[in-house]
């Protein structure tokens, strides 16, 4: 059984900070680029910045469920499934380098988008960002 227009589907993803382009404009002779990494806030508050810009990308309220292991913020949001395809399209716009989207908060990208649709048609496995198109091809 696929998923009725109007049920609603669970997206994660994580919010990563770069430390290590981060830490190569704080050693940089560029002036500029050292000042600015200086200047560039590294708190719990510019991650929650970063995951809030995805909601505004998107018209999503962005949940955060903490920090992974790997110390990315976890974060989620809800969609109607009828509404995956243009969140698919605009994710794939904004892609850079194939798998990162930037956001407004300096040295933070988000990454990582996995769908959880109704477990009953996935028997409880996730869908990967790079098969989001096959799933929603599957009829």
């Amino acid at each position: 059984m696929f998923p009725n227009h109007d049920d609603y589907v669970s997206v994660y993803f994580d919010v990563h900070f770069e430390d290590y382009n981060y830490e190569e404009d704080l050693e940089s002779e560029d002036e500029e680029r050292r000042q600015a990494a200086s200047a560039a806030p590294m708190d719990v508050d510019a991650e929650l910045r970063a995951a809030a810009s995805i909601g505004r990308l998107l018209g999503v309220r962005v949940l955060n469920e903490g920090h992974n292991s790997y110390g990315d913020l976890v974060c989620k949001f809800a969609i109607q499934f009828r509404d995956l395809p243009l969140v698919l399209n605009e994710l794939e716009r904004r892609m850079q380098s194939g798998a990162e989207i930037d956001t407004d908060e300096p040295y933070h990208v988000v990454r990582g988008f996995v769908l959880y649709p109704d477990e009953a048609l996935t028997n409880g496995r996730r869908i990967e960002f790079d098969d989001w198109g096959e799933f929603l091809a599957t009829p």
